[in-house]
């Protein structure tokens, strides 16, 4: 049985890149002060995961993986 993908609609590059500064929080000014509750909107609005860069590009390659043997061989 092939199952066909419903096509995705196509976004003018206009609305990509107003939708990634809006949820990027890159449209507004920044705050003179960081709270823990301006910092818990931001990571639960703009990040799904927080993570070293090189944990990130080897699961991404990869999969899981064990972290703690790549932390050996570093």
């Amino acid at each position: 049985m092939i199952i066909h993908a419903m096509p995705r609609p196509a976004l003018p590059p206009r609305a990509v890149r107003a939708l990634f500064l809006r949820r990027q929080h890159l449209l507004e000014r920044p705050a003179a002060v960081l709270t823990a509750g301006r910092l818990g909107r931001f990571v639960g609005d703009a990040v799904n995961v927080l993570d070293r860069a090189h944990y990130l590009m080897v699961w991404s390659r990869f999969g899981p993986y064990d972290r703690t043997g790549l932390g050996r061989l570093m």
